[in-house]
């Protein structure tokens, strides 16, 4: 079953407007604040309750006021949750896994804090039974934060209060005090701070400099630097040829949009579907760096998941106390082994280490790897666009089989789950440097992308979607192995060894980076530009984001800034796999909360 927003009641549609009037009932002129949280998504709304609870246990007459600021009235759940989004758009975890708050309860005796699965019980009239295997859309996930952030709001200690601020921040400076002054697009903002919490999620887009020139030149050539808003390409109302750059979860949201979001329509008929085009559609032609769709995933809860044989928490403190690593010396071969025993002991129907060592040495050169999991065509060779094309629509119908099996049943399903078990474990090597310079360069540009690309895929229900489109050829898997990008003549051209292709239409379906110097997104290019921030370096590699320190606190240029905390994706690159919904994951609002204590309070 997947939960849409149909599926809601009528009061929890209300909530955009149950919101709004609670945000105009703000005083005018509200108290002046001694924190600020920059970013107003997920994160930000974590933060907050992580400092109610914190302020529950303080003296009544002690007040502290926050300052959240955010660009737009979207608090709470930010663009990648927006409420108003189809609801063709999913999210790619069921929803047994899901849960905004830290405890919870399981009905309403206590407060209405429940995970999405209890919260989806109390605010749908289907009669359907709701399993924490099902999965909903991202809209539905946006009403259930958004109801969450209400009920922390209306039920603040009476010494917290919380100032709602819609303006975007474009620089943050310290003064002479030691406190932090913040300035807005709307004009500056003279209030001192004395401490911020940046909590600003996915805030750039992809610059493609060259590609940028051609379309300010050629008012023919129409250059999408990013997928979102989902309006724009909904309101594309020509047939023609798309280049669209990345593969991922970003790639196939657009894929829906531009048909989907359309008028087309996907009829399923036992489990197949077949798409029905509402008007001429528009020929999708993705390409990335090694030109593999995402593989898809049946919904993962509870045990019934791949038990991880070598990679345990007694491996990880032995490797940690040799850090830094060298990724491919250290950690690449025991991630090997593991897909390795993981696709065979899942074969055999065996964890007996000894049975399936000798089964894998009896398969000689044809023994399954992380190689042969990771980049199935680089032994290929594909002479035509149609060749290739054939090739991805028989690799994706082979894994929805899989995935339908289920880890437990499907070898190539139990290799690809691995990356997802143990990514929790590689993240504390990675954490601050933990991998050489060069080593983690690779690990960043082929490894991490790789990996995260067969283990953290779409559910099942997209993927059939993206066949139905490849067999209707709305979607052309057109450029095999290795696509070399060049712009010349007022047009992209896309050329691998299965052929090449001119375009005069362009989306970047890329998720934006933080990448320094080529910053879009002003804030953090100007935190760096005046020295209040460093770019994050290992070893003469530059990862593109901002050095933090292991209690996330933003260093600078000649010091540690002691009262700006950083939480959430602008940790990258310091810090792996900031999991947007994650309350737990490299969680650094501890750390702010025992410095408010300890300046603020006392």
């Amino acid at each position: 079953m997947i939960w849409k927003t149909k599926h809601l009641n009528a009061d929890m549609l209300q909530l955009r407007e149950d919101f709004n009037r609670f945000y105009n009932s703000q005083k005018s002129q509200p108290e002046p604040a001694q924190l600020a949280v920059i970013g107003g998504g997920p994160k930000g709304f974590y933060a907050l309750d992580n400092l109610s609870k914190f302020m529950e246990t303080q003296p009544k007459d002690q007040l502290v006021v926050v300052d959240w600021f955010n660009a737009d009235m979207r608090f709470g759940f930010g663009p990648n949750f927006d409420i108003a989004l189809d609801d063709y758009l999913l999210i790619n975890y069921c929803i047994g896994n899901i849960n905004c708050w830290h405890k919870t309860c399981s009905d309403k005796t206590g407060n209405n804090r429940f995970n999405l699965k209890i919260w989806l019980e109390y605010h749908t009239s289907e009669t359907n039974d709701i399993e924490p295997t099902d999965y909903a859309s991202r809209a539905v996930v946006g009403y259930y934060l958004l109801d969450a952030l209400m009920e922390l709001l209306q039920n603040l200690p009476s010494n917290l209060k919380v100032n709602l601020i819609v303006d975007q921040v474009t620089d943050l400076k310290p003064n002479e005090d030691n406190n932090y002054e913040i300035y807005l697009k709307q004009g500056n903002r003279t209030q001192k701070y004395a401490s911020v919490n940046l909590c600003t999620g996915n805030s750039c887009e992809n610059y493609l400099p060259e590609v940028q020139e051609i379309s300010h030149n050629n008012p023919d050539f129409l250059y999408l630097s990013s997928a979102y808003p989902p309006e724009k390409l909904k309101n594309l109302n020509k047939s023609f040829d798309l280049a669209v750059m990345g593969m991922g979860l970003t790639f196939i949201d657009a894929s829906l949009t531009l048909t989907e979001g359309r008028g087309g329509k996907f009829v399923e008929e036992d489990g197949v579907f077949k798409y029905i085009a509402d008007q001429v559609p528009i020929t999708i032609y993705p390409f990335s760096r090694n030109n593999l769709p995402m593989l898809p995933r049946s919904p993962i809860y509870g045990p019934k998941r791949y038990i991880l044989k070598y990679i345990t928490p007694e491996w990880i403190k032995k490797m940690s106390a040799q850090k830094p690593l060298d990724f491919n010396a250290s950690v690449l071969p025991v991630l090997d082994k593991e897909i390795r025993f993981a696709y065979y002991s899942t074969l055999l129907k065996t964890r007996d280490e000894h049975e399936v060592e000798k089964y894998m040495i009896g398969m000689g050169n044809l023994v399954f790897t992380i190689e042969r999991l990771l980049f199935p065509t680089q032994t290929n060779t594909f002479k035509s666009h149609e060749g290739y094309n054939e090739y991805i629509l028989d690799y994706l119908e082979i894994l929805i089989e899989e995935a339908e099996k289920g880890e437990l049943e499907s070898p190539i399903m139990a290799a690809a789950a691995v990356w997802r078990e143990a990514t929790d474990f590689i993240a504390q090597l990675y954490a601050h440097n933990g991998f050489t310079g060069a080593s983690q360069r690779e690990f960043d540009q082929k490894w991490y992308p790789s990996l995260s690309r067969v283990s953290y895929g779409p559910p099942l229900e997209n993927m059939k979607k993206m066949v139905a489109l490849l067999r209707q050829k709305v979607i052309r898997f057109a450029f095999a192995n290795t696509t070399k990008m060049a712009v010349h003549e007022g047009a992209v051209y896309l050329k691998s060894k299965s052929g090449s292709k001119r375009f005069t239409k362009f989306l970047d379906a890329r998720i934006g980076r933080l990448k320094w110097p080529q910053y879009t997104d002003t804030f953090y290019g100007n935190l760096i530009e005046n020295h209040i921030a460093v770019p994050l370096e290992n070893e003469g590699y530059v990862f593109g984001g901002v050095t933090i320190d292991t209690r996330g606190r933003l260093l600078g240029a000649d010091k540690v800034h002691e009262g700006i905390f950083l939480y959430g994706t602008p940790n990258e690159g310091n810090l792996l796999d900031n999991d947007t919904l994650s309350r737990t994951k490299h969680d650094t609002t501890p750390y702010w909360i025992e410095y408010i204590a300890n300046n603020i309070i006392n």
